[in-house]
């Protein structure tokens, strides 16, 4: 594609993708990759680290906020990185030595994995919130109806009123061990060698569902675990990568101003109903990834 035309749709598309990490807070990296490569015809492997850079530069900007807060759990994420750093090299090794349409076909696997994972939890949050009221500034309040069904509110992040119940219901602190949350890190920082995801769409659900964290420190220690595999992958990747720095300034100052029209719309909207969307976008580019790749795979 001529760079003129590009670069004006790589924006757009970078406004959308970051509309959906402020909205939903998860997904960014999953639709980077194949932006990148089917729109800016980068390969996997270039798309990879290039997308590292626009996921550490918006979790860096959407980290800062939730450490003000006090909002993570330094206790969770230092294992979760430590193990992050071991996977993420491992990951790194077998990305540079696939060939692009696996791994894009691994992508299209993943994306299709997160779009199930983010169905689901809206499920949990329907099921668990039969009824809801506005407040006055456009934000909804699920009725707490006790701790008991408050603590299994998990909510599509972005959705003002679950953080809001599942931070009461888990007034006493979770204690997670090293040894779980070192697993899941190592699970984690592979995924972002390889194909160079943050991982969120797998962190926050295991650290709500699987070890009772509330949610909105979940969303704040994941985006510091985010931020420490992506740094030390990019940081493995860069210097055998080739950056197309006016493609990522584009494709990244989209993503920055849409995470900012991302997080307006999560206030002002119902946060299932947006998760909803992005699902149906997410296991659209899936498709599209899946037969791209599955074609040139079986013409090669």
């Amino acid at each position: 594609m001529d760079l003129s035309l590009m670069t004006p749709v790589l924006v757009g598309i970078g406004v959308l993708i970051g509309m959906s990490m402020g909205a939903v807070g998860a997904g960014g990296s999953i639709l980077a990759v194949p932006a990148l490569v089917y729109v800016a015809g980068q390969d996997a492997q270039q798309a990879s680290a290039s997308a590292l850079v626009v996921v550490l530069a918006t979790g860096l900007l959407a980290l800062k906020p939730n450490l003000k807060a006090k909002r993570v759990r330094f206790d969770i994420a230092a294992p979760f990185a430590v193990t992050g750093v071991v996977g993420a090299t491992i990951g790194k090794q077998v990305g540079d030595r696939a060939n692009s349409d696996v791994l894009m076909l691994c992508l299209s696997a993943l994306m299709v994995s997160a779009a199930a994972t983010m169905a689901w939890k809206n499920r949990l949050a329907l099921e668990s919130s039969p009824t809801s009221e506005t407040s006055t500034d456009g934000e909804s309040l699920n009725g707490q109806r006790g701790a008991g069904v408050a603590g299994r509110v998990i909510a599509t992040p972005g959705t003002a009123t679950a953080v809001a119940v599942s931070a009461i219901a888990h007034r006493a602190r979770v204690i997670v061990s090293p040894q779980k949350a070192g697993a899941v890190g190592l699970a984690t920082g592979f995924l972002t060698g390889v194909l160079g995801v943050g991982g969120g769409f797998v962190i926050v659900p295991v650290l709500t569902l699987a070890f009772g964290v509330p949610m909105v420190e979940a969303v704040g220690t994941s985006l510091a675990i985010i931020v420490c595999n992506s740094a030390y992958t990019l940081a493995l990747k860069a210097p055998s990568a080739d950056f197309d720095w006016v493609t990522l300034a584009a494709f990244g100052g989209g993503a920055v101003v849409g995470a900012v029209r991302g997080s307006t719309l999560a206030m002002r909207h119902d946060g299932t109903v947006l998760t909803r969307w992005f699902v149906r976008i997410v296991l659209a580019v899936a498709a599209y990834v899946a037969v791209r790749s599955g074609l040139s795979l079986a013409s090669a």
